[in-house]
């Protein structure tokens, strides 16, 4: 039987890192911060969660089976140090090291995240990321972290998504301290952890990794916003102000004028996107009834409408915007 050639086939290239992700509310269980004590909607905590903090061996090994080659995870800053400046507490540190060395053996290569929605008790009592305090207790917890992985790290995401832990926990309420509204607070978050990561990458940056340079940047979540109706003044005006909220505003000021050269990429996190009509967002994560989007025809999972054309489109605007890998 005559084989079929294949020169149509997309095939990614030969180093391309096809991984999983984390987060250590998500899967480590026993953490102390903001979450330890938050029920979800569902009745849900993350007091065991996955237990991967006991059980990371084993999940290494699950990595493996699937067939991954990398692992994004965080570093929980609340495991690591008890008060600002403290030193690193060693135990957890060499979990951590242990960890990375485990992924090593296996062949999958470890990303580590500094922030992930979550700080230390410490942080959260003096208003967390709203207190520009808190910019130098995160620069030097990193500085710390570096000089402990800097021969086993060469990639490093500083914040995953702070548009989505700004907005939620300051604007949606939906995550802790659940504020709402808090719109001069949100912009105040952003600007701070904007700060943060330029200190941080400069820090990240003067060190080598077996040869390696350091690759160091921020995960953006990217939303389209558009008006269900594109002859709706109102909708269109909505749509373009959570717009320039929560995309435009928030690269500018990761990645706007010099700070752009603080990063060496930028990653993506792309779920779809969200249309307005009569003002209301038309998706599940904003209680709209399944059957009414079903009506208009939307196609959406639990969070946002499906749009995956979108997809292309961010990737070229980023790219032809900020000149970074993607």
């Amino acid at each position: 039987m005559a084989t079929i050639p294949n020169e149509n086939v997309l095939r990614f290239p030969e180093n391309f890192l096809w991984g999983t992700a984390t987060s250590p509310t998500q899967v480590e269980g026993g953490i102390e911060n903001e979450w330890t004590n938050f029920i979800a909607q569902d009745g849900g905590n993350c007091r065991i969660a996955c237990d991967h903090y006991h059980r990371y061996p084993e999940d290494i090994g699950w990595m493996s089976k699937l067939g991954t080659n990398a692992y994004r995870f965080g570093i929980e800053w609340s495991r690591l140090q008890s008060a600002p400046f403290a030193t690193l507490n060693q135990n957890e540190l060499a979990r951590y090291l242990d960890l990375i060395d485990r992924l090593k053996a296996a062949n999958i290569t470890p990303m580590v995240v500094l922030h992930h929605f979550s700080n230390p008790p410490w942080i959260n009592l003096i208003g967390g990321w709203t207190n520009a305090k808190t910019i130098s207790a995160f620069v030097d917890y990193v500085q710390k972290l570096v000089v402990a992985f800097k021969d086993k790290i060469y990639l490093w995401n500083t914040f995953n998504e702070p548009d989505t832990y700004a907005c939620v926990a300051y604007l949606l309420g939906g995550f802790p301290p659940q504020r709402k509204g808090k719109f001069g607070q949100f912009r105040k978050i952003i600007a701070h952890m904007a700060r943060a990561h330029v200190e941080a990458s400069r820090i990240i940056r003067r060190e080598t990794c077996a040869g390696k340079t350091m690759q160091v940047g921020i995960a953006k979540n990217w939303t389209f916003f558009h008006a269900y109706k594109k002859y709706s003044l109102w909708d269109r005006t909505t749509a373009f102000a959570c717009h320039y909220t929560f995309n435009k505003f928030v690269l500018d000021a990761f990645l706007g004028g010099g700070r752009r050269n603080d990063s060496t990429f930028i990653g993506l996190n792309y779920y779809g996107r969200v249309r307005f009509h009569h003002f209301a967002a038309m998706i599940p994560a904003s209680g709209a009834p399944v059957k009414r989007l079903k009506d208009f025809g939307f196609d959406c999972d639990d969070m946002v409408e499906r749009y995956p054309e979108g997809l292309e489109k961010i990737l070229a605007y980023l790219t032809k915007k900020f000149q970074l890998p993607i």
